[in-house]
């Protein structure tokens, strides 16, 4: 479930950022060490493709 919910709460970033696509140019992520982050932005990045943007890191 935790999951499930997780990737929900993934597909509503990456929309939020694709509705602002003028606006938003830059993502920041930040956190404790081993606390995800890289497994995040590369989650994220998959979501933006599906919503037609062209992320970078």
């Amino acid at each position: 479930v935790a999951e499930a919910l997780h990737e929900q709460r993934l597909a509503q970033i990456a929309e939020e950022i694709a509705s602002r696509q003028g606006q938003v140019r830059l993502v920041l992520i930040a956190g404790p060490s081993s606390s995800g982050k890289t497994t995040f932005s590369k989650r994220l990045g998959i979501q933006l493709l599906a919503n037609g943007l062209r992320p970078f890191s």
